[in-house]
């Protein structure tokens, strides 16, 4: 049975940015764990969450952000979806995810998140933000 579209576009998302920077980024897991995680210079772990839109009783597009609980101290990249599961709209870093109060957030959220114009500046971005925790 092949994977699901959500899970084929989040492999394909952590693949080419293990392939864009080969000797700084490995794909890794937690123990007894299947979901991959990204080790950043053998000194920290990026999750990764991809995001589909959800429109509110309100008519707002919100953006259901639901980290795993064992991945919420790493740095996280987010990356919004299109509806069909098929393709990434935009990429955002957070700092962390343990604060999180709520499973969704509207755009107003991600707009205190550091957007990547494009997937390349991932490494840059990354170092940067673990720089400044």
């Amino acid at each position: 049975m092949a994977p699901q579209p959500t899970l084929r576009l989040r492999r394909k998302v952590v693949s080419s940015i293990q392939r864009m920077f080969p000797d700084h980024v490995e794909i890794t897991h937690l123990p007894r764990k299947t979901r991959s995680i990204l080790m950043v210079d053998h000194n920290f772990m990026v999750s990764v969450v991809l995001a589909r839109p959800r429109t509110s009783s309100k008519g707002t597009v919100g953006w259901p952000v639901c980290p795993t609980a064992t991945e919420r101290s790493y740095v996280t990249l987010v990356c919004t979806i299109n509806e069909a599961r098929d393709r990434v709209l935009r990429y955002f870093l957070l700092q962390r995810t343990d604060n999180f109060k709520s499973s969704c957030y509207g755009d107003s959220f991600l707009r205190g998140a550091l957007r990547l114009n494009r997937l390349s500046d991932f490494y840059g971005s990354v170092k940067k933000l673990w720089a400044k925790r």
